[in-house]
């Protein structure tokens, strides 16, 4: 069934029956429901692609998605969604299931490189009016993805040549320093991810300047590895509390190693947050329900996917000829591990 076909049945232009389809024009009451009503008893659908042909607008957000099991992704995929429904946009979405094939090692995504040029090429292929690259892990993708001109915006990651949004892992981690030194310690641990992790270097900066401005260092011993998983950090953490002056607050740089800190304390019979004060990271679903529940970070994810979205359409008429960085603020979320 065409456009055509339910024009002629309603007796009607193809102008008209446009109209209706599309919410526009000036139609009477009774002809739109007569030309619906045979809309539905024709199961017509509309063509989206012939109509982006026709307009140069398909109304179609093209998003890829590292890995959507992971927690991070959800949240961010609401955002866009919610842009997409408050201005009339559709979405078009891939998975590509990288967590299950690197896991942590986010290094080996060069490895599908080919498998992300060929979802951005079925995209371009389907007229979309841009494309969101939702990352699992904040890293520099500048030699994995191609160079085009169309609207792509990279979210939690970035890359030479592309505009991205991300959110300041410098400064909040600054406010946890501050916090700590507020609250009376002079001792400090820190529990980051690998060596050479690029948002462990911007959040370790932001402690660590933190402590140089009220006079305060953090010795190299007071700085454990981890690989942002529970096991590392709760081994870590015994070391740290081993020192014959052991910190009295820790810095996690995530949430999931903060709990292997607080099975550690529990362990050694701290009293949590009078003994020993800890920060996460992340604010994920299991920081509210330790004991105590964990003082953490709230990433804005959701505002990120919403900005990032927006992004696409400023590109669509603007086309700026430099890349440009959007970093949206985090919140410290003040809970049970921490004195307020």
């Amino acid at each position: 069934m065409t456009i055509k076909e339910i024009a002629r049945r309603a007796g009607v232009s193809v102008a008209t029956v446009s109209y209706v389809l599309n919410g526009t024009g000036s139609v009477s009451e009774e002809v739109r429901q007569h030309v619906l009503q045979i809309v539905k008893e024709t199961n017509y659908r509309k063509n989206i692609l012939a109509s982006k042909l026709r307009t140069n607008s398909s109304n179609i957000l093209g998003v890829i998605v590292e890995d959507i099991t992971v927690w991070t992704s959800a949240r961010t995929i609401q955002g866009i969604g919610d842009f997409a429904e408050q201005h009339n946009k559709n979405i078009l979405m891939t998975d590509l299931a990288l967590n299950s094939k690197i896991g942590k090692n986010f290094h080996r995504i060069r490895e599908y490189r080919d498998t992300i040029n060929k979802e951005i090429d079925i995209l371009l292929g389907s007229q979309v009016e841009g494309i969101l690259y939702v990352s699992m892990h904040d890293r520099d993708l500048s030699h994995i993805l191609p160079s085009f001109s169309h609207p792509f915006v990279l979210v939690g990651c970035y890359a030479e040549d592309f505009h991205c949004v991300t959110y300041d892992n410098t400064n909040i981690a600054y406010s946890i320093g501050k916090h700590f030194i507020e609250n009376g310690h002079t001792r400090f641990g820190v529990i980051s991810g690998p060596s050479g992790s690029r948002i462990s270097c911007k959040r370790l900066s932001g402690f660590t300047r933190a402590l140089a401005e009220q006079g305060f260092s953090l010795p190299p011993a007071y700085i454990c590895s981890g690989d942002w998983e529970y096991v590392s950090a709760r081994q870590a953490a015994f070391e740290l509390l081993a020192l014959p002056d052991p910190p009295t607050a820790i810095f996690a740089m995530n949430d999931l190693m903060a709990a292997g800190v607080l099975s550690a304390a529990h362990q050694l019979n701290l009293k949590i947050p009078e003994n020993l004060e800890i920060v996460g990271f992340d604010d994920q679903q299991l920081s509210q329900y330790s004991v105590p529940p964990l003082t953490t970070v709230q990433v804005p994810l959701y505002d990120m996917g919403k900005e990032a979205a927006a992004q696409i359409y400023v590109l669509r008429e603007s086309k700026p000829q430099r890349q440009s960085q959007f970093i949206l603020p985090c919140r410290l979320l003040h809970r049970g591990t921490t004195r307020f």
